[in-house]
């Protein structure tokens, strides 16, 4: 259970930390139009980055689970 703490409060840390950078960010220039292909493809980069995430974290728990 410990372990799971230590791995899970570092990630959670960055998360709060991208999320806080992102809001600032996204804020700071004011008010720019963005055309439709923009959201497109910010929604194809976000979407694609949480599927290679999703594989790559099923991949190491299958071998972690492998190992036990």
């Amino acid at each position: 259970m410990l372990r799971t703490i230590l791995l899970v409060m570092p990630i959670a840390a960055v998360f709060v930390y991208a999320v806080y950078y992102m809001l600032f960010a996204w804020t700071l220039p004011g008010d720019v139009d963005m055309h439709s292909s923009g959201y497109i493809a910010m929604t194809i980069g976000v979407v694609v980055s949480f599927a290679l995430a999703a594989v790559l974290i099923a991949l190491l728990l299958h071998r972690n689970k492998d190992e036990d």
